[in-house]
C-alpha cells in the first residue's frame, strides 16, 4: 500500500516537472515584444520569390519578433507608391533598376529607401526552348530554329513563332502588364527593329505567362518569351537566353525615356534590394527591424532551391518559407540568438 502511494507521488511529481519544463522553455523561446510600435505593413509582388521573401520576413517577425505583421499585394509600380506613401512599410523584393525613374524619383524624394541586397547578380532576358534551336531526339522533335542565337535572328524565324491572332506576324509573350519588366521589354521590341515583325503580347499575370510557357513545352511548340531568375521556370525547362548587345548604360537609359528607341542593350544583372519608407524607418522603434532587413540576403541557388521546392510538392510560399527556415541555416546571421530560437520554436 506505502509502495502504491510514493509511485502515485513519483509519478504525479513528474507530470508536474514536465508540464514545468515545457512551460518554461516555451516561455524562454517564445517571440519578445515587437520594437515597433505598430504593427508592420509588407508589400508583396505577384510573382513566387516575392511571396518566398515576404513570407520568410513574416514568419521571422512575427515569430521571432512579436510583431503583427499585415501582407498587401499588388504590382511593382502600385506597390511603390504605397511605399512611397507609407501605406506598405516595406517591399521585400525591389527590382529598383525595372522600375528606373519612379523609384529614383521617390528615392531623390526622400521618402523611400534602399536597405539591403536580398539577391545579388538576378539576371532577365528573353528565352526560346532548346529544342527549337538543337532539336530533342527524345521526342521527335526536329529542330526548327538552327540558327537562332541572337535577338535579332528573330526576324527571320517570325513564322516559326506565329501569332494565332495575328499570322502575318510572330508573337513575343512579355511580362505581366504593369510590372517594370513589361515596358522594358516592349522598349526593346521597338529597339532591336522587331515591333513590324511581332506582336507584343501582355499576359495578364505571372500565373498566366507559367500556365503559357508549361503548355508549350508539354506539347514542343514554339515560343518565346521574357522570363528572369531567380525562378523554378529556369530549372525546370532547358531553355537558350538570346543573345543581346552588351549592356551599355547611355543607350539603355535613352531607349528607357524614349517612347521609340533607335536601339536597345541587355538589362544589366540585378541587385534585388529591400526597401522601406523612410519615415517609417526613423520611427521610434523600427531600428531593430531595420538592422534585420539589412542583414537579409540569399544566395540565387537557395532561392531557385526554394522555388523549385515550391513547384514540385505543391506547396504555398509559406510552406516554402517554414522548410527554409527549418532545413537552411544560412538565415541564423540575419538575427541574435534569442530570435533563432524563438522562429524555430514558433515552427
Amino acid at each position: 500500500m506505502i509502495n502504491t502511494i510514493k509511485q502515485k507521488i513519483l509519478s504525479s511529481i513528474t507530470i508536474t516537472t514536465i508540464i514545468l519544463s515545457t512551460f518554461l522553455f516555451s516561455n524562454f523561446t517564445q517571440a519578445q515584444e515587437c520594437p515597433s510600435r505598430e504593427s508592420i505593413r509588407i508589400g508583396d509582388l505577384n510573382w513566387d520569390s516575392a511571396n518566398f521573401h515576404t513570407a520568410i520576413a513574416k514568419t521571422i517577425l512575427e515569430k521571432g519578433y512579436g510583431c503583427e505583421v499585415e501582407v498587401t499585394t499588388g504590382d511593382t509600380v502600385p506597390i511603390l507608391v504605397a511605399l512611397s506613401k507609407n501605406d506598405v512599410n516595406i517591399n521585400i523584393e525591389l527590382w529598383k533598376d525595372l522600375l528606373g525613374d519612379s523609384w529614383t524619383r521617390f528615392r531623390d524624394q526622400g521618402v523611400v529607401e534602399e536597405v539591403g541586397t536580398i539577391i545579388p547578380n538576378a539576371y532577365d532576358g528573353w528565352f526560346v526552348p532548346r529544342y527549337l534551336v538543337e532539336g530533342d531526339s527524345t521526342r521527335g522533335i526536329e529542330p526548327t530554329t538552327p540558327e537562332l542565337k541572337t535577338v535579332f535572328d528573330l526576324k527571320r524565324y517570325k513564322e516559326v513563332f506565329k501569332d494565332r491572332e495575328d499570322p502575318t506576324k510572330g508573337r513575343f509573350i512579355n511580362c505581366p502588364i504593369g510590372w517594370g519588366c513589361e515596358d522594358i521589354s516592349s522598349k526593346k521590341l521597338i529597339g532591336y527593329g522587331l515591333d513590324e515583325d511581332f506582336t507584343n503580347f501582355r499576359v495578364g499575370t505571372g500565373a498566366a505567362l507559367d500556365a503559357e510557357i508549361a503548355r508549350s513545352f508539354k506539347l514542343g511548340l514554339p515560343i518565346v518569351f521574357y522570363y528572369w531568375a531567380p525562378t523554378w521556370v529556369l530549372s525546370e525547362y532547358d531553355l537558350i537566353k538570346l543573345e543581346e548587345p552588351a549592356y551599355n548604360k547611355e543607350v539603355f537609359e535613352a531607349m528607357r525615356s524614349s517612347r521609340n528607341p533607335t536601339s536597345a542593350t541587355e538589362t544589366p544583372p540585378q541587385n534585388i534590394g529591400i526597401a522601406v519608407n523612410t519615415e517609417w524607418a526613423n520611427a521610434q522603434g523600427n531600428d531593430e527591424i531595420i538592422d534585420f532587413l539589412r542583414k537579409y540576403t540569399m544566395k540565387l541557388e537557395d532561392v531557385n532551391e526554394a522555388l523549385n521546392y515550391m513547384k514540385q510538392n505543391k506547396v504555398n510560399a509559406t510552406e516554402a518559407a517554414n522548410n527554409f527556415l527549418k532545413t537552411n541555416s544560412s538565415w541564423h546571421q540575419w538575427v541574435d540568438e534569442g530570435i533563432r530560437d524563438a522562429v524555430l520554436a514558433g515552427l
